[in-house]
């Protein structure tokens, strides 16, 4: 049986909603970004891409009163694929998603708002 650990971070207990999320089920991991997503969970997010060798990288970032409302995300697969999302102005509504799928041995990246 698969191991499936998901985290919410957030900080709850302070009265705030959960602002991030990361799935990692064995080789998959999967994250998700929000206008509420902190430093810290982006550092977070971080390392649980680079736990399965992964590179996540992120920049260009911009706050306005507390809410991430800029963004710049690339993430670098143990094959040397390379994708990239930028959010030049990200919507209260919008989540932005980062997965690493593993399927026969081949990995899939995806950055951005449509990724499954």
């Amino acid at each position: 049986m698969k191991n499936i650990l998901t985290l919410v971070l957030g900080l709850v207990a302070f009265g705030f909603s959960a602002s991030a999320q990361i799935t990692v089920d064995g080789e998959n991991v999967a994250v998700e970004i929000n206008h509420e997503t902190s430093r810290v969970e982006l550092s977070e997010m971080a390392a649980a891409f680079k736990a399965q060798g992964v590179e996540m990288r992120y920049d260009n970032i911009e706050w306005a009163n507390d809410h991430l409302i800029r963004i710049r995300v690339r993430v670098k697969g143990t094959q040397g694929e390379i994708v990239e999302y930028i959010a030049d102005h990200l919507e209260e509504d919008q989540v932005i998603k980062v997965t690493r799928k593993m399927a026969n041995g081949e990995e899939s990246l995806c950055s951005g708002l449509d990724c499954e």
